[in-house]
């Protein structure tokens, strides 16, 4: 028989083995949860990765309207215009080669155009023999090179050179001769274009028209202004082929010349199109012959140059 001190502690005893119950079945149950869904997870993630697995198809890597974009999209290229504002070529057709040129205001972000592309394109098109579709091409084109102030801008019709002046809404042409003129840049007063033509650096005054030669001894192997396939990729950089820089005040350009005559030469096949073409690169195996560099100093307007 239970004294009274006995029967109190009674239910005291039997609400801790109540508590120590909940809590092993808390136990037991986060146990089977600990298990169960590591397993569960598997079976989602398997399912889903079968349910995105397809076949890879030629016209997924080919077909020029379909194909699928492997390399991703890259940040856009941006230019600061002045302490609070860039231009961005920001994409507006498929391929990735027409944008539209807009100025952003870093601060807020308000977007703007950087210039009006219908009278650009406009303007192109009073050109003499260029068509309504390679006008629109032209003036959505992200190739565009644009002086410093973004109030003019370099186009190539035919193999010359163009200028866009947005102030008077005109194009003005600057060259005449036959040939594709390569690295086109302003000056950086925004008066002058540098090109590189037959491998010899050009300077051409935009508001006479006056094309000067600044170097005479280019070459197929003797390049002035441009680069090889050497300096490109092992140097500047795929991609970066110009080799000549403005001075600051636009009075001088210094520019490489390359001899590629010690180089040897390898031939490779593009057959990637549908007609195979035959390449000749200047390039030097292992133990051959680097090409020669030299740096020049040559006056914008015209000299001989300083080695």
């Amino acid at each position: 028989m239970l004294g009274t001190g006995d029967r109190a502690r009674g239910p005291q005893k039997r609400q801790r083995r109540h508590r120590l119950t909940i809590l092993d079945d808390m136990a037991l149950e986060t146990s089977r949860r600990r298990v169960w869904l590591p397993i569960a997870l598997i079976f989602i993630v398997v399912g889903t990765a079968r349910a995105q697995q397809t076949l890879l198809t030629l016209d997924d890597i080919y077909d020029p309207n379909t194909r699928i974009n492997f390399n991703g999209n890259p940040p856009p290229r941006l230019a600061w215009i002045d302490q609070g504002h860039y231009a961005w070529s920001r994409q507006v057709g498929a391929g990735g080669r027409t944008v539209d040129w807009v100025k952003v205001d870093a601060a807020t972000g308000n977007v703007q155009p950087l210039f009006d592309a219908a009278k650009m394109e406009a303007a192109i098109a009073r050109v003499q023999g260029v068509a309504a579709d390679e006008a629109r091409s032209l003036a959505h084109s992200r190739d565009l090179i644009f002086n410093d102030k973004y109030s003019a801008a370099i186009l190539t019709i035919a193999d010359d050179l163009y200028v866009y002046q947005t102030a008077d809404d005109r194009v003005v042409r600057l060259t005449e001769e036959p040939g594709e003129k390569e690295h086109s840049s302003f000056s950086p007063d925004g008066n002058f274009v540098a090109f590189v033509y037959r491998n010899n650096l050009h300077v051409v005054d935009i508001a006479t028209r006056r094309e000067s030669a600044l170097t005479t001894d280019g070459a197929a192997k003797i390049l002035n202004g441009k680069l090889d396939w050497v300096y490109e990729e092992e140097i500047y950089g795929r991609g970066q082929s110009r080799g000549y820089w403005w001075s600051p005040d636009s009075s001088r350009i210094a520019f490489l010349q390359i001899d590629d005559r010690p180089v040897s030469t390898f031939l490779t096949i593009d057959d990637i199109p549908y007609g195979q073409t035959v390449e000749t690169w200047e390039y030097p195996r292992a133990g051959d012959p680097n090409p020669i560099a030299r740096l020049g100093v040559v006056r914008a307007a015209g000299g001989t140059p300083s080695w």
